[in-house]
């Protein structure tokens, strides 16, 4: 059977399902992120539940996600907004809203859409 709940059973689906591209997938490593850094966009995008809502985890919860210090995330959270994966918008009590827009037209991109990173606010590198 094809359906996700014959797959993966309805107790493991009640939590919800997190769509990631297999172009991201492809592409990420070859593309330059390392395994940490996919795994953290991995989790910033199981939060994006609507396109026009920037996610806002805190930083506690993807220490407890994925198992990373909050040091070693936020290392990895500027080398994703300097290579222009993320943005990053300074919420309250030194937490975040992360735009994943960048992310999402990069991977259009990497999948073969040219037009995706048109935007003046972007540019590939």
């Amino acid at each position: 059977d094809t359906t996700w709940q014959a797959r993966w059973g309805e107790k493991a689906l009640s939590k919800g399902v997190t769509v990631i591209p297999t172009a991201f997938l492809q592409h990420a490593a070859r593309a330059g992120l390392n395994p940490a850094q996919q795994i953290l966009l991995v989790h910033l995008i199981s939060y994006w539940w609507k396109a026009s809502r920037d996610p806002f985890p805190s930083m506690k919860e993807l220490r407890h996600r994925t198992g990373m210090s909050e040091k070693t995330i936020g290392v990895h959270l500027k080398a994703l907004e300097e290579k222009m994966w993320i943005g990053r918008k300074r919420r309250y009590n030194n937490s975040y809203r992360y735009d994943l827009d960048r992310l999402a037209r990069r991977i259009a991109w990497l999948a073969g859409d040219q037009t995706a990173m048109a935007r003046e606010e972007f540019h590939p590198e």
